[in-house]
């Protein structure tokens, strides 16, 4: 019987302390959040009107008989997975922010 007493106290100790974690990180999240909402006026005085960022209109030449069947964008890359006309895929790699693009992986059988 003592050892189950003993259990339970531990135990009890054990959540008190899981509850205390809980509310410490809640706790700094909330004040972490309310600090940001704070400079973020003054940060946005600091700094001039956003430069525009863009690379205008960007021609990706696809192989005769191809066509997209999916894209993916990853950071500031994006990835046109094509559909060849012999069934073979090929991935296209374009970076976003100049619209080059980075190269081709082409798969075949």
């Amino acid at each position: 019987m003592r050892v189950l007493k003993t259990l339970v106290i531990l135990m009890a100790i054990l959540i008190a302390a899981g509850a205390g974690v809980v509310a410490v990180t809640l706790y700094k999240r909330a004040s972490f959040r309310l600090e940001a909402i704070e400079t973020a006026p003054a940060a946005a005085e600091k700094t001039a009107a956003p430069e525009k960022r863009g690379f205008g209109t960007q021609h990706i030449v696809l192989p005769e008989g191809a066509h997209l069947d999916d894209v993916t964008t990853t950071g500031n890359r994006m990835i046109l997975k094509l559909r060849l006309a012999d069934g073979s895929p090929k991935l296209i790699v374009v970076d976003l922010d100049s619209g080059a693009t980075l190269g081709e992986f082409d798969f075949s059988p």
